[in-house]
């Protein structure tokens, strides 16, 4: 009886000894699924994260450029206006010819450019440059 017993105990401790394996076995698989799935989330997060950190940065150069652009058009067409007038200027008591680029065309443009740099992306452009408003085509700009 007693060999019996200890049979039954052994069979008995064996499959236990089993289980217990087959279930830490799955706890790792479980753990390795857990841990693959949240580095391929991390992964998708991150190059997410990336390509709108680069649009952003090709989205501010991209407005940098044109606010450059539009100051070299703005510079261009003041000297034609300074080489058409001879160099002469406006005395003090006479007023520039209407649509003439003024000083403030040269301001705002610096001022929006600052913005650009230092507080990044604020507005759409032109739209939002006043230049329009004063009279300058863009072509002008």
């Amino acid at each position: 009886a007693v060999a019996a017993w200890r049979a039954a105990v052994a069979r008995a401790l064996a499959l236990s000894a089993r289980r217990r394996l087959q279930v830490e076995e799955r706890w790792r698989g479980i753990c390795r699924l857990a841990s693959t799935a949240a580095f391929a989330a991390w992964g998708t997060a991150a190059r997410a994260a990336r390509r709108a950190a680069e649009g952003a940065r090709k989205r501010k150069a991209f407005a940098c450029w044109r606010l450059l652009a539009q100051e070299q058009r703005l510079l261009k067409r003041y000297l034609r206006e300074c080489s058409a007038a001879g160099f002469q200027g406006v005395s003090q008591g006479q007023h520039p010819a209407p649509g003439a680029v003024q000083p403030a065309d040269f301001e705002r443009l610096y001022a929006q450019l600052a913005a650009q740099r230092w507080e990044g992306d604020a507005g759409d452009g032109a739209s939002s440059s006043g230049l329009a408003g004063q009279g300058l085509e863009e072509d002008d700009w």
